[in-house]
C-alpha cells in the first residue's frame, strides 16, 4: 500500500491564503472524499511569481497535447466556478476541472506551493498521483525575478497581455521590497524541495534559463513521465513577450551596489 501524501511540519507554518478563502465558503477539507478517476494525466507547474511559468505553460500548450495551465486552483477561480455550477465542495470542483478543459490529452494547472498543500490536506492530490508529474520552475536569476515581482506589483502588469493601469506611473525602486521578494522566492522554492522530498517525489526541476535556451530536454522528460510519445514545442504560437526594460537592468545594479541598511 503507498503511503499517504504528508505535509512536513516546518512547512505547515506557511501561509495559506487560497485554503482559507475556499474553506470560509465552502467548509473544512474532506480528505475521506473519493474523486472520480478520468484517466487523463495532471501536469502540475508548480511556480514562484515571476519565474516564466505563464511562458512555460504556453510554450507546453503549443504541443498541442497540454491546455495552457492556469492558477486553477486560486480562491478565486475555484469560488467563481463553484458559485456559477453550484459546486459544493473542493473535491467537486476538481472533478469538474477536466470536464472544463476539454481537448488537451494533458490537464496542466499551475500550482503554488500553498496550493500544493491544500491539495494534500484535501486528500485529493493523494488521488491524481497515479496520473500526475510534477514540473518544479524555478529562475536562476532571483535578483531579476525579484525585480520583475516588484515592478509587476507596482504596475499591475504580471504579463505581456495586461495593460496595467495609467495611475499607476513609473515603477519606484525600493530596495527592501526587492530583499523581501527574495527572502520569499527562496523559501518557496525550497518549500517545494521540502515537500517533495518528503513524499518520495521526484519532479522534473528546469530553471527558466535552461528553458529558454533550448526547451526540448524538457519536453522529452514530460512526454516520457507521462508515456505520451513525442512532444514538440511551437514558439509561434507563444504569445507572451518579455516585459524587462531598461527600468529592470538599472535596478539590477543599483541593488548589487547598494548596501542594505540595517535598523
Amino acid at each position: 500500500m503507498i503511503a499517504p501524501l504528508r505535509v512536513p511540519w516546518a512547512l505547515r507554518r506557511l501561509a495559506r491564503p487560497h485554503a482559507a478563502a475556499i474553506e470560509a465558503a465552502l467548509g473544512p477539507p474532506r480528505p475521506g472524499t473519493v474523486l472520480r478517476r478520468t484517466g487523463r494525466p495532471w501536469l502540475f507547474l508548480c511556480f514562484t511569481n515571476r519565474c516564466g511559468s505563464n511562458f512555460v505553460a504556453q510554450l507546453l500548450a503549443s504541443t498541442g497535447a497540454c491546455n495552457d495551465a492556469g492558477e486553477f486552483f486560486n480562491a478565486e477561480t475555484v469560488l467563481e466556478h463553484a458559485s456559477a455550477r453550484g459546486l459544493p465542495t473542493l473535491h467537486a470542483y476538481v472533478e469538474t476541472l477536466p470536464k472544463l478543459v476539454k481537448r488537451a490529452r494533458v490537464l496542466a494547472a499551475k500550482a503554488s506551493i500553498d496550493q500544493l498543500l491544500m491539495l494534500t490536506d484535501a486528500g485529493i492530490l493523494d488521488q491524481l498521483m497515479p496520473d500526475a508529474a510534477f514540473l518544479l520552475i524555478e529562475r536562476q536569476d532571483r535578483v531579476a525575478q525579484a525585480i520583475s515581482r516588484v515592478i509587476a506589483a507596482q504596475t499591475g502588469r504580471w504579463t505581456s497581455a495586461h495593460r496595467g493601469t495609467e495611475e499607476c506611473g513609473e515603477p519606484a525602486y525600493d530596495r527592501s521590497a526587492i530583499a523581501a521578494e527574495i527572502d520569499k522566492i527562496v523559501l518557496a522554492n525550497a518549500a517545494f524541495c521540502s515537500f517533495f522530498a518528503a513524499n518520495g517525489i521526484v519532479p522534473i526541476h528546469r530553471s527558466y534559463e535552461d528553458i529558454l535556451r533550448s526547451p526540448q530536454p524538457m519536453m522529452d522528460d514530460i512526454a516520457q513521465r507521462l508515456k505520451l510519445g513525442v512532444l514538440r514545442a511551437n514558439p509561434a504560437r507563444v504569445r507572451l513577450k518579455r516585459q524587462a526594460t531598461d527600468i529592470n537592468a538599472v535596478w539590477k545594479a543599483r541593488f548589487t551596489a547598494d548596501e542594505p541598511t540595517m535598523s
